[in-house]
């Protein structure tokens, strides 16, 4: 609702647009990643980590666990009912019959709010299950969950250029299906793991240069 008092259908953009959806004026300019929605979720971490941090001084009773567990069920119950109900929080992409494919086809450019509840969602549970498993196993130092959560900018930054590269200069893109997806992914990770190694150890040597934020 909030995005009607700033946005208008393209060809009739401004400036408030580009802070909120992905397009603004001709396709001369094209926004990836608006910044209102994205700092929304930047703003959420930062939120969920300050959290843990009054749960680990003994300022809160509610586990991070707890936390993920309650925010990612509900997260889902959202995502159902915003999605069931096809208006608002769609954006772009309202579902054109009962598929599964059609219930998970949600607009991430901009991010919709079925993006925001699906994703967010998933994620908050898929951490909750990894923090019960490491209660269970312990931290392991060159674990890849860890390696890869330590290094997150460097990863994404790496597995971007390598799969754009690919695609745009060797004619590798959309040439086979979801089974070949996962095929290069799984490769990727087994490739892009030593490197992110690697930058972990640069960054640890350079603890106040602008690597931190990488």
């Amino acid at each position: 609702m909030v995005s009607g008092w700033v946005w208008t259908p393209p060809g009739n953009s401004s400036v408030p647009a580009a802070l909120t959806v992905a397009t603004y004026g001709s396709d001369l300019l094209v926004i990836k990643y608006p910044v209102i929605p994205w700092l929304a979720i930047s703003v959420l971490g930062w939120v969920f980590g300050r959290h843990l941090i009054r749960y680990a001084a003994g300022l809160s009773t509610i586990s991070g666990r707890k936390v993920l567990w309650m925010c990612g069920g509900l997260s889902l119950v959202l995502f159902v009912i915003v999605r069931g109900l096809n208006g608002y929080g769609n954006m772009f992409l309202p579902r054109v019959g009962s598929s599964w494919q059609q219930w998970l086809h949600v607009s991430k450019y901009p991010p919709s709010l079925i993006f925001y509840t699906l994703e967010l969602g998933i994620l908050f549970l898929c951490l909750a299950f990894l923090r019960n498993l490491e209660l269970r196993i312990g931290v392991r130092e060159n674990g890849p969950f860890y390696v890869f959560g330590q290094t997150a900018m460097f990863f994404y930054i790496a597995h971007r250029l390598a799969f754009e590269v690919s695609a745009t200069w060797f004619g590798l893109r959309d040439i086979d299906g979801l089974g070949a997806t996962y095929g290069v992914s799984a490769v990727a990770l087994l490739l892009l793991y030593p490197a992110c190694l690697w930058y972990r150890r640069v960054k640890a040597a350079h603890p106040k240069s602008v690597l931190k934020y990488l």
